[in-house]
């Protein structure tokens, strides 16, 4: 399936949030465990879980519940972490290939609804999932970011879910900065939220030209009139629907207007200090090349002269220093204001 980026509004994007460390260290309503269908406890995240819960006392509930199938989730108590309400475990897709199948797309997005209606029904207002699959099950980086970070954003824009004021999406992460900076690079794309682009307006349209555009993409995009593609269209008619609404406000759109020329502005500004700093670096390398080649050059000079003549030579140097610096403190008594 084609993926195409849809912006995503600031009001979402401010409950979305990317962290690296250890899960357990999180004062936070959920966590989310990478658990196995057996819910017996592993290693990684599953094992760091364990021991900061009290892996005798998770255990316990955990064998109470017994099993949890692939893409469902089901919840426990945080038993000793004091600063956690509760633990949701949820049973990612092992990938077997390079690229996810739709099979395996659908189970990890069934993980992270799965979760999401458990913090809602349990009125958790907060959550830290961390990264399912893409460590030992084997499912590719990029494209599990791309397909969380879409859900999440999808999810949060829909009014039903807009007023829970979940979410922060937690990536915890060890030492692999790599897995952060994928999902980094995934959300950056989805931050730059521009309405115009999403309707395909330019800038200074009229009111008229938003409603026109707005209904052509409803038209367009309509899930029910692109069933064989489904999940894209309702991003993209969500996204039109919040990119209409964000226009028709005059504060806000006006806002925005405000806020692109500043940012226009600011990287005009960062351009022009790039440059100049680039050009004070070439300036700074010239000089050290220019200062070598004397130095190789006066080091040809001295190599011919004999002892004597290389000390008489450098006592001339040091007496003309000497002189230098002389005449310039008299320049300054004469000069100088009495």
């Amino acid at each position: 399936m084609t993926t195409v980026t849809v912006g995503v509004a600031r009001g979402v994007l401010e409950k979305i949030s990317l962290w690296r460390g250890d899960i357990t260290r999180l004062e936070i309503d959920a966590i989310v465990n990478a658990a196995n269908n057996g819910l017996a406890g592993g290693g990684g995240v599953d094992g760091a879980i364990h021991r900061a819960a009290g892996t005798a006392e998770l255990q316990k509930e955990c064998r109470a519940i017994g099993h949890c199938d692939t893409g469902a989730a089901v919840i426990t108590s945080a038993c000793k972490m004091s600063h956690v309400k509760n633990i949701i475990h949820t049973v990612g897709p092992i990938c077997h290939g390079s690229v996810a199948s739709a099979n395996e797309r659908e189970k990890l997005m069934s993980c992270y609804h799965s979760c999401l209606d458990l913090a809602v029904k349990n009125n958790l207002k907060s959550i830290a999932f961390c990264c399912i699959s893409t460590g030992v099950y084997g499912y590719p980086q990029e494209d599990a970011a791309k397909t969380v970070v879409g859900l999440l954003t999808t999810w949060l824009a829909k009014p039903e879910n807009a007023a829970h004021r979940l979410f922060n999406y937690v990536v915890k992460i060890m030492e692999e900065q790599e897995r952060v900076d994928v999902v980094r690079a995934v959300m950056t794309a989805k931050i730059a939220f521009n309405p115009y682009e999403v309707l395909g307006l330019d800038r200074g349209c009229s009111d008229k030209d938003v409603q026109r555009a707005y209904k052509q993409q409803c038209l367009r995009w309509h899930p029910d009139k692109n069933l064989d593609n489904k999940e894209e269209a309702e991003r993209r008619f969500i996204a039109a629907k919040e990119a209409f609404h964000f226009l028709f406000d005059k504060s806000k759109r006006d806002e925005y207007d405000r806020d692109y020329e500043r940012v226009k502005q600011r990287e005009s500004a960062y351009k022009a200090r790039m440059e100049k700093a680039d050009s004070a670096r070439k300036k700074f390398i010239d000089e050290l090349h220019q200062r070598e080649r004397e130095f190789a050059e006066r080091s040809k000079t001295v190599e011919h002269l004999t002892p004597a003549q290389a000390y008489q030579k450098k006592k001339e140097e040091f007496w003309a220093k000497v002189l230098d610096i002389y005449s310039l403190h008299i320049q300054d008594n004469l000069f100088s204001p009495e």
